[in-house]
């Protein structure tokens, strides 16, 4: 188990504060927030909507910023103010900044990520912004094996950069990413994924990196902090067969897929050559067994264990 902040990752380069002119954070307004609109950026997506649905429940105004393009679904809450609008419309970004206390800043992995991550740090110090919480990938730094690594530290440093509390968060492999594989295997009893059977990951619910986020949202106290969110235990990817078997009720066998399957089928479905590279280093080069206590620390509650996942989803994963 590892420190909830800054547990051996890269930080380097996100200290400077090279805007000119920028206001440094009013410490009696962060001691006493005020209660204006929280904004989430990325609203459609897996941790998107889940803070989303969360922020709803606490009494706190929600706008909620998605791309009305993108091939996610989501219904937001009655309560959530619903803003389409893409990263590129600079008008619509500005109008749903105008007059929040806090971004929640989510960009999908893209060519124009840094862009982007610029204008939407940009756009919150123009607007006075109290405190940005960026999500990032796990493997983040200036020399992240990962496309989306380097892409991400660029806009770490932008938020660092832009004079609002900022709190980092850099969660392990998202256990929803499993859930098409994980839904195939609970009928034909063969768990596929390119990373060898034995690769452990701490694997994390994105329901507990949203209650992080919620909380780093909307209180003072961890300023330029890197945070990562975890599951409780490093499973590897026959550990997760196992459990499945528990649930499914019969023997469940996970096998490695080739590489070169891996990269016709991603191909096939329109991904960039480096998404695909990404995507295999995830499950090799940049997996990682690390644990932290992060959700217990900055919540007060466990995070989910894989099991507990599994039950959860038995009706996605079962369906009458």
């Amino acid at each position: 188990m590892t420190d909830a902040a800054t547990a051996g990752v890269d930080t380097s380069g996100m200290d400077a504060r090279s805007w000119h002119g920028v206001p440094t954070p009013d410490p009696a307004r962060a001691a006493n927030p005020d209660r204006k609109p929280v904004l989430v950026l990325g609203a459609s997506g897996n941790v998107g909507s889940a803070l989303t649905r969360r922020l709803a429940t606490t009494g706190r105004e929600v706008r909620a910023f998605y791309d009305p393009s993108t091939p996610q679904t989501v219904t937001f809450p009655a309560e959530v103010t619903a803003i389409p609008g893409t990263f590129d419309d600079t008008a619509a970004l500005d109008a749903a900044m105008n007059g929040v206390d806090a971004v929640f800043m989510l960009t999908p992995p893209s060519e124009e990520q840094v862009r982007w991550q610029r204008a939407i740090a940009t756009s919150a110090r123009q607007h006075r912004v109290r405190r940005i919480v960026k999500l990032s990938a796990f493997d983040t730094g200036r020399d992240s094996i990962l496309q989306m690594g380097r892409w991400h530290h660029d806009g770490e440093v932008a938020v660092a950069e832009s004079g609002c509390e900022y709190v980092v968060l850099r969660p392990q492999y998202f256990m929803q990413m499993l859930l098409g594989a994980l839904t195939t295997a609970a009928q034909t009893g063969i768990f596929t994924g390119p990373a060898t059977a034995s690769t452990r990951m701490g694997i994390v619910d994105v329901n507990d990196i949203a209650a992080v986020a919620a909380v780093a949202l909307t209180t003072a106290g961890r300023h330029a902090q890197v945070l990562v969110p975890t599951g409780p235990a490093a499973l590897s990817f026959q550990d997760m067969a196992a459990e499945l078997a528990v649930l499914v009720g019969r023997e469940t066998a996970y096998v490695q897929r080739p590489v070169d399957d891996v990269r016709r089928d991603f191909a096939g479905r329109g991904w960039p050559e480096w998404h695909i590279t990404d995507y295999l280093a995830i499950h090799d080069q940049a997996a990682s067994p690390l644990v932290t206590d992060c959700v217990q620390e900055v919540t007060g509650t466990a995070p989910t264990s894989f099991a507990a996942f599994l039950r959860r989803s038995e009706h996605l994963l079962l369906p009458a």
